[in-house]
């Protein structure tokens, strides 16, 4: 069966807070009321309430074994901002300005006297501080407005009733906590230290703030106006003095009475309970009259069923801005935060606060979840997730969908979650035919069931590893491996760019069946959704706990950015479309796009090195889709010359088959960067085919097994930490059907071993190689050590090969305009370090004092620091030395004068400080010594020549001493500092 999200939720917000949020239209329960106590003693020290009168406080005490215990919860009531405003609060009769209009008010939620409904603080002393000053007990102005008889001294207030509390028993509290609601709970933050520092340091003290954390945030029409209010509120109650000192002089006073800025100050825990749509901040803050002068917004914010998208849009984009106020509490170790989607105001002293179950996080109450937090069993921050609406939309607008077929047994805590194939789509036109074209790849309605084989299989057999796992098919509607994120919608054509966020949803609604609670998790997919599943691996990791082992496995995902039969990378402009309409950038690894165009990081070889998460890859190197789209696409064969031939293998020419050996070869080079990984994996065949893991040769074709294994055990094996598997079929270079009775072509191919190597059972290896075969070596390095599973010693040896770039006799560098002409005639940029290139034009990458930073196999220079070759050819050229001063002196030594061996020293000391600037880690080696010669490995001077040996060593010792890691090799003839024959 197909779920998707809307069948288990509501989706849009107008219905899912008709479900969630009706708890904000009941009633109170209440235990028995509590009498007021006014603390007349108070106004002898000017602690009194706008109208002068004393402050209150009710108080249930606590019995049994939490007498000793005390929480204190402010009420809340708003500010007042101007005189006016301060005379209609002390007069209105709801005792927010007047201890002399107050009523009792009922004790329930967080003030419980229940154990049902306040399991952890229902026998504490509960204290109901009632608030009667409009700053959130901040102010203290000395004067009084006699006119208007009107008192700003709340923060006298807050101090006179904690002080009274403490004679009657709190000064002996083992624990204490300060609570409030809306401006009580913005008072809870903003006296919590004050609050701490009455109790001795053995006292547990925290804070908790309901609705209390009013965010610094736009409002409808773009801008703050919100901030003159608190700016007005912080001027008139002189509240300046009693918010942090280090906010206020960092910034003006009226911005440190938002807690976002207080916060960072605040050293007392502090833990915030509110919901994301709170609706006093979405009245006031987010649509105040200022803001909405035509009330364009009040029937959304009145009713949410009236809302349109578009409100309901910008209703997200407020809840988007408040949980990024919220990350000075996310990111501190001594804060919690309970963030729910209900669409209310003060929740903690509601029935909310204990019994509605549609409004758990983490499977927990709010009362379970404070209590954890207060008595230090759980670190608790959750932000409701599940119920937000974020507009997670297929590309024609329809919900997003998945299949599951539950784990049993042993498997019942293990998770596989499989990502369906399907390519992307790179044109509105191409999505518009992708959202219609009823195969379900652009919209859930369309979506038929599919079938569960191959690596969802639940048949043991067929499956041995992951057959009794939760399986889950991730159904593909959005045509970008799930990285897009467009916040507008093409009204136009009904498209929505949303890939990333439907992954997003989908993951998160598993989480909370159960998903969260797995041992063992993997991502994995085919085709785009193997392309998917390495995209979103890290993003998939951050879902689990370290605890859980979590890994990657795509199948047919590693498309390679490689030429194709034009000689171009025609396919590159494709993905530049992709990941331009479909907004994919901001999804793909940062440590990429700020190196390349994003474009490229949409190939798996680019974006691999920045994913940390464990990667198996599983591939064929004659991937059909791939010969088919890259490399023979219609832009790149429109005479289609090629069709016969990939359509049918036994088609091809030689000519064609050797193109396609050519196709696999750079394709075994873009995969360099799982082979030179430790934590990923491979399995590589050449079955010419697309997609495997979800097909029957996942588990039983014997001709596609690898080391005896097939690909089921292979990423089994590798799974769970059992073998390292790095698998690439070298027996079948040639490309064949995997069906043992289908036409098998064997692709015949001259390469000098007969095709009895195989790089699987070398132990050691190295390449070198003299002067531009030395160069070669280290700037195939990484390549080679490609082709070599981990466990095998690879390592480069370049001999002559350290061509510097250096200044010649006429002070130029001349010479870089040769490598300038040999890259670009050549084509090599795509073979020099992308890492390099991106940063320099391409002829620099060439000199390796450029590349070797970003070569990772270890290298050992040998050569001369007098090389013969650089003498004559950087050094003094026709170009430099065009009268040919230097031509005796650099054909013959004995023929230098002076001043010329002074120069050649010179150049000596070049050649030392480049070579010297790449060779300072432990892994490289050198041998630099001042023979005047050229290519010294492939000579006598290799082994035999005492003039030649540095430390008592000859070239042979030093090199295998530093390969076997006898000895960290790192020699320079300071002997001979003038050049000599060896």
């Amino acid at each position: 069966m197909v779920t998707s999200k809307a069948s288990r939720e509501c989706l849009s917000l107008r219905n899912m807070f008709l479900v969630l949020c009706f708890v904000v239209f009941l009633h109170i329960e209440s235990s028995e009321g509590v009498g007021i106590t006014i603390i007349e003693s108070a106004i002898a020290k000017g602690a009194v309430c706008l109208d002068g009168s004393p402050p209150a406080y009710q108080l249930d005490k606590g019995f049994g074994d939490g007498v000793n215990n005390w929480l204190v919860h402010i009420q809340g009531g708003g500010w007042c901002d101007t005189i006016q405003d301060c005379v209609n609060r002390k007069t209105s009769g709801d005792g927010l300005g007047s201890s002399k209009m107050m009523q009792e008010l009922y004790f329930s939620g967080i003030l419980s006297n229940r154990q049902d409904q306040n399991p952890n603080f229902y026998n504490w002393n509960r204290v109901y501080m009632r608030y009667c000053d409009g700053s959130s007990f901040t102010g203290d102005v000395e004067e009084v407005d006699q006119a208007n008889n009107l008192h700003f001294r709340g923060a006298r207030v807050f101090n006179a009733i904690v002080e009274e509390l403490m004679t009657i028993g709190m000064k002996d509290a083992q624990n204490a906590i300060l609570s409030g609601c809306s401006a009580g709970g913005l008072a809870a933050i903003l006296n919590c230290d004050k609050f701490r520092g009455y109790f001795p340091s053995s006292t547990r003290v925290k804070c908790v703030s309901d609705a209390g954390y009013f965010a610094h945030v736009r409002d409808l029409s773009g801008g703050y106006r919100f901030e003159q209010y608190y700016d007005r509120v912080v001027t008139l109650h002189g509240s300046a003095k009693n918010l942090p000192s280090e906010c206020t002089s960092n910034m003006k006073p009226g911005l440190c009475f938002y807690p976002q800025y207080a916060m960072p100050y605040i050293k007392t825990p502090v833990f915030i309970v509110n919901s994301a749509y709170d609706t006093w901040q979405v009245f006031y803050i987010l649509s105040s009259y200022e803001a909405d002068p035509s009330g364009s917004f009040n029937k959304c914010k009145y009713n949410l069923s009236e809302c349109s998208a578009t409100e309901l849009k910008r209703l997200q984009d407020f809840r988007s801005d408040y949980l990024g106020a919220l990350s000075v509490v996310a990111n501190s170790s001594t804060k919690g935060m309970f963030i729910n989607t209900c669409y209310t105001h003060c929740e903690a002293d509601q029935t909310i606060w204990f019994e509605k179950p549609t409004s758990k996080l983490g499977d927990k109450t709010m009362a379970e979840g404070v209590g954890d937090w207060f008595f230090d069993k759980d670190g608790f921050k959750k932000i409701d997730t599940e119920h937000v609406d974020p507009h997670y939309f297929c590309l024609d607008g329809s919900p997003p969908a998945y299949q599951l077929d539950k784990g049993f047994g042993d498997g019942v805590n293990n998770w596989l979650v499989h990502i369906q194939g399907g390519g992307w789509c790179d044109t509105i036109q191409d999505c518009v035919n992708r959202k219609t074209s009823g195969d379900g790849l652009g919209s859930s309605k369309m979506m038929q069931e599919l079938y569960f084989s191959g690596i969802l299989s639940n048949r043991q057999d067929q499956n041995p590893n992951f057959y009794n796992w939760n399986r889950v098919y991730m159904r593909y509607c959005d045509g970008s491996s799930f990285t897009g994120d467009v916040e507008e919608v093409d009204q136009a054509n009904n498209l929505h760019f949303r890939g990333a966020r439907v992954f997003n949803a989908i993951v998160e609604e598993l989480m909370t069946i159960g998903m969260k609670d797995a041992q063992n998790a993997i991502l994995s997919g085919c085709s785009a959704g193997g392309l998917a599943a390495i995209l979103n691996c890290d993003k998939f990791r951050g879902y689990f706990p370290s605890s859980t082992r979590v890994k990657c496995v795509p199948d047919a995902g590693y498309f390679a950015h490689v030429r194709d039969l034009s000689g171009g990378y025609r396919f590159e402009q494709y993905y530049d479309r992709v990941v331009t309409l479909h907004g994919s950038a901001k999804n793909l690894p940062s440590g990429c796009t700020s190196n390349m165009k994003p474009g490229l990081c949409f190939y798996p070889q680019y974006a691999m090195p920045y994913i940390k998460t464990p990667v198996f890859i599983v591939n064929s190197a004659y991937d059909t889709w791939q010969v088919f789209y890259i490399l023979s696409s219609y832009e790149a064969d429109p005479s289609g010359s090629f069709n016969k031939c990939k359509y049918n293998l036994t088609e091809c020419s030689a000519t064609e088959l050797k193109r396609l050996q050519d196709f696999r070869s750079d394709y075994l080079g873009a995969l360099s960067v799982v082979a030179n990984s430790s934590t990923k994996g491979m399995f590589i065949n050449t079955c010419y085919t697309h997609c495997e893991a979800d097909q029957t040769i996942w588990f039983e074709k014997p001709t596609s097994k690898l080391g005896d294994k097939t690909m089921a055990e292979g990423v089994g094996d590798w799974f769970f930490d059992k073998d390292g598997f790095k698998k690439i079929d070298t027996e079948h270079v040639d490309p064949h059907y995997y069906f043992y009775n289908w036409n098998r072509v064997y692709m015949r191919y001259c390469d000098g071993s007969s095709f009895t190597g195989d790089v699987e059972e070398v132990d050691p290896a190295f390449l070198s190689g003299c002067s531009a075969g030395g160069l070669a070596s280290i700037l195939y390095c990484d390549k080679f050590r490609g082709y070599f599973p981990s466990s095998t010693r690879v390592k480069c040896v370049s001999d002559a090969g350290y061509f510097p770039h250096v200044k010649d006799l006429s002070g130029e560098y001349r010479f870089e305009q040769y490598y300038d002409k040999i890259v670009t005639l050549h084509g090599s940029a795509k073979s020099l370090p992308s890492e390099c290139t991106s940063n320099m034009k391409p002829s620099l990458c060439f000199y390796p004092e450029y590349t070797m930073p970003y070569i990772k196999t270890p290298i050992f220079i040998v050569n001369s620091a007098y090389d013969t070759w650089q003498v004559s050819n950087i050094f003094a050229t026709n170009e430099s030395d065009p009268n040919g001063e230097y031509t005796k002196c650099k054909n013959d030594l004995n023929a230098c004068s002076t001043s010329q061996l002074k120069r050649l020293q010179d150049f000596r000391s070049d050649f030392l400080t480049s070579v010297n600037s790449v060779t300072t880690n432990s892994k490289e080696g050198k041998f630099i010594n001042t023979c005047y010669t050229h290519c010294q490995t492939d000579q006598s001077t290799w082994f035999a020549n005492a003039t030649s040996k540095l430390d008592d060593k000859t070239i042979a010792e030093s090199v295998a001493d530093w390969y076997y890691d006898k000895e960290e090799c790192k020699k320079i003839d300071n002997e001979h500092v003038y050049p000599h024959y060896c």
